[in-house]
């Protein structure tokens, strides 16, 4: 499990939630670090709102890819507010597809990188 800090648009974390090729459903091993997002949102960052931006490799045709990502961040906040309580009015869901990879879509090592879901602050 990694953590990979942004720069681009701040404050915002980018969370490798393994996904498995083309599948929406959260692989077990993200679940520890959901659960440490889980936490912080319940604690820290209760008060603030969340963008959860789905994200996913260059395999596919855009359309394909998009409606994956967009099906990948509402997985991620429908775990975090069926298993931590988040409220719903506090996560938005929003699918990016393949627009915006942080790794060449060359090798299936940098594939994975890209198949990755991202918290952004937005309020």
């Amino acid at each position: 499990l990694q953590v990979v800090e942004a720069i681009d648009i701040l404050p915002k974390a980018g969370a490798l939630i393994n996904f498995d090729f083309d599948s929406a459903s959260i692989n077990a091993d993200s679940l520890p670090l959901l659960n440490e997002f889980g936490n912080a949102l319940k604690n820290s960052f209760s008060d603030a709102l969340i963008l959860i931006a789905g994200h996913t490799d260059s395999k596919g045709s855009n359309e394909y890819n998009q409606n994956l990502s967009e099906m990948r961040a509402e997985a991620v906040v429908e775990y975090l507010t069926e298993s931590h309580g988040i409220s719903p009015a506090t996560l938005r869901a929003k699918g990016f597809g393949e627009t915006q990879p942080i790794a060449a879509n060359d090798t299936e090592e940098h594939r994975l990188k890209n198949r990755r879901v991202e918290f952004v602050r937005i309020e």
